[in-house]
Protein backbone atom coordinates (compact mmCIF):
# COMPACT_ATOMS: atom_id res chain seq x y z
CA UNK A 1 0.00 0.00 0.00
CA UNK A 2 1.44 3.42 -1.34
CA UNK A 3 0.99 6.68 -0.17
CA UNK A 4 1.44 10.33 -1.84
CA UNK A 5 2.06 13.33 0.43
CA UNK A 6 1.82 16.41 -1.71
CA UNK A 7 3.44 19.33 -0.47
CA UNK A 8 1.95 22.94 -0.93
CA UNK A 9 3.81 24.97 1.52
CA UNK A 10 5.46 27.47 -0.50
CA UNK A 11 1.83 28.10 -2.23
CA UNK A 12 0.25 28.48 1.23
CA UNK A 13 3.10 30.84 2.25
CA UNK A 14 3.12 32.87 -0.63
CA UNK A 15 -0.79 32.98 -0.03
CA UNK A 16 -0.66 34.24 3.67
CA UNK A 17 1.82 36.90 2.19
CA UNK A 18 -0.10 38.38 -0.18
CA UNK A 19 -2.83 38.54 2.23
CA UNK A 20 -0.87 40.19 5.33
CA UNK A 21 0.14 43.00 3.17
CA UNK A 22 -3.09 43.26 1.69
CA UNK A 23 -4.71 43.39 5.41
CA UNK A 24 -1.33 46.02 6.23
CA UNK A 25 -2.16 48.18 3.06
CA UNK A 26 -5.62 48.55 4.16
CA UNK A 27 -5.27 49.29 7.78
CA UNK A 28 -2.57 51.99 6.85
CA UNK A 29 -5.35 53.95 4.63
CA UNK A 30 -8.07 53.49 7.17
CA UNK A 31 -5.38 55.50 9.27
CA UNK A 32 -5.33 57.91 6.88
CA UNK A 33 -8.93 58.35 5.73
CA UNK A 34 -9.88 59.11 10.29
CA UNK A 35 -6.29 61.28 10.50
CA UNK A 36 -7.50 63.83 7.49
CA UNK A 37 -10.87 63.39 8.80
CA UNK A 38 -10.07 64.54 12.01
CA UNK A 39 -7.77 67.42 10.69
CA UNK A 40 -11.14 68.77 8.59
CA UNK A 41 -13.30 70.90 10.96
CA UNK A 42 -12.63 74.50 9.19
CA UNK A 43 -11.15 77.19 11.10
CA UNK A 44 -13.65 79.85 12.51
CA UNK A 45 -13.23 83.49 10.04
CA UNK A 46 -13.97 87.12 11.76
CA UNK A 47 -14.26 89.99 9.54
CA UNK A 48 -13.10 93.01 10.88
CA UNK A 49 -12.34 96.40 9.93
CA UNK A 50 -9.02 98.04 9.88
CA UNK A 51 -9.06 100.98 12.47
CA UNK A 52 -6.33 102.21 10.88
CA UNK A 53 -4.46 102.99 7.39
CA UNK A 54 -1.84 100.26 7.03
CA UNK A 55 0.16 98.80 3.69
CA UNK A 56 -2.35 96.18 3.43
CA UNK A 57 -5.07 98.68 3.43
CA UNK A 58 -6.98 102.40 4.31
CA UNK A 59 -8.57 102.73 7.75
CA UNK A 60 -12.42 100.97 6.95
CA UNK A 61 -11.29 98.47 4.73
CA UNK A 62 -11.91 94.84 6.24
CA UNK A 63 -9.56 91.97 6.61
CA UNK A 64 -10.06 88.12 7.83
CA UNK A 65 -8.74 86.69 10.93
CA UNK A 66 -9.00 82.69 11.37
CA UNK A 67 -9.67 81.63 15.06
CA UNK A 68 -7.78 78.18 14.98
CA UNK A 69 -8.12 74.94 17.38
CA UNK A 70 -7.61 74.65 20.59
CA UNK A 71 -4.60 73.04 22.39
CA UNK A 72 -5.71 69.33 23.06
CA UNK A 73 -7.97 69.03 19.78
CA UNK A 74 -6.98 68.32 16.21
CA UNK A 75 -5.88 71.49 14.13
CA UNK A 76 -8.53 73.24 11.63
CA UNK A 77 -7.95 73.67 8.44
CA UNK A 78 -7.77 76.72 6.81
CA UNK A 79 -5.86 76.37 3.59
CA UNK A 80 -6.22 72.49 3.60
CA UNK A 81 -2.52 72.03 2.45
CA UNK A 82 -1.58 70.11 5.92
CA UNK A 83 -4.75 67.81 5.30
CA UNK A 84 -3.77 66.65 1.57
CA UNK A 85 -0.14 65.95 2.57
CA UNK A 86 -1.36 63.17 5.13
CA UNK A 87 0.48 60.22 3.17
CA UNK A 88 0.83 56.84 3.13
CA UNK A 89 4.23 55.10 2.38
CA UNK A 90 3.98 51.48 2.48
CA UNK A 91 6.80 47.99 2.10
CA UNK A 92 5.44 45.18 0.72
CA UNK A 93 8.55 43.17 1.43
CA UNK A 94 9.01 44.31 4.99
CA UNK A 95 4.62 44.07 5.81
CA UNK A 96 5.26 47.84 7.45
CA UNK A 97 3.09 50.97 6.61
CA UNK A 98 4.24 54.54 7.73
CA UNK A 99 0.87 57.23 8.35
CA UNK A 100 2.03 60.76 8.23
CA UNK A 101 2.43 64.00 7.13
CA UNK A 102 4.70 64.61 3.97
CA UNK A 103 8.52 66.59 3.70
CA UNK A 104 6.51 69.87 2.61
CA UNK A 105 4.26 69.64 5.34
CA UNK A 106 6.36 69.27 8.67
CA UNK A 107 4.19 71.55 10.46
CA UNK A 108 1.46 68.97 11.08
CA UNK A 109 4.43 66.90 13.02
CA UNK A 110 4.61 69.99 14.98
CA UNK A 111 0.56 70.35 15.42
CA UNK A 112 0.79 66.77 16.67
CA UNK A 113 3.67 67.13 19.28
CA UNK A 114 3.38 70.38 20.09
CA UNK A 115 6.64 72.67 20.38
CA UNK A 116 8.11 74.92 22.81
CA UNK A 117 5.89 78.02 21.94
CA UNK A 118 2.59 75.80 20.52
CA UNK A 119 0.89 73.03 22.66
CA UNK A 120 -0.20 69.97 20.83
CA UNK A 121 -2.90 69.54 18.82
CA UNK A 122 -3.15 65.70 18.32
CA UNK A 123 -4.96 64.43 14.86
CA UNK A 124 -2.22 61.18 14.26
CA UNK A 125 -2.43 59.30 17.48
CA UNK A 126 -5.99 59.45 17.90
CA UNK A 127 -7.03 58.68 14.44
CA UNK A 128 -4.80 55.89 15.14
CA UNK A 129 -6.51 54.68 18.51
CA UNK A 130 -9.88 55.46 17.12
CA UNK A 131 -9.17 52.71 14.10
CA UNK A 132 -7.44 50.05 16.22
CA UNK A 133 -10.41 47.81 16.32
CA UNK A 134 -10.86 48.07 12.87
CA UNK A 135 -7.43 47.30 12.09
CA UNK A 136 -7.30 44.09 14.21
CA UNK A 137 -10.68 43.15 12.26
CA UNK A 138 -9.03 43.86 8.79
CA UNK A 139 -5.88 41.87 9.93
CA UNK A 140 -7.41 39.32 11.07
CA UNK A 141 -9.93 38.94 8.24
CA UNK A 142 -7.03 38.42 5.80
CA UNK A 143 -5.11 35.87 7.40
CA UNK A 144 -8.30 33.80 7.89
CA UNK A 145 -8.72 34.32 4.22
CA UNK A 146 -5.20 33.42 3.36
CA UNK A 147 -5.57 30.20 5.78
CA UNK A 148 -8.38 29.03 4.01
Amino acid sequence: MAATVRWYGDRVAAGLERSAAEGVQRAATLVQTRARLLANRPAKRIRKKRTRSTSAGPKGSQYTEYVGSTPGSPPMVRTSFGRRNVLVEFSRAKLVARVGPAANAVYMAYLELGTKTIRPRPWLKPALQQSLPAIRALLSSALRRAGR
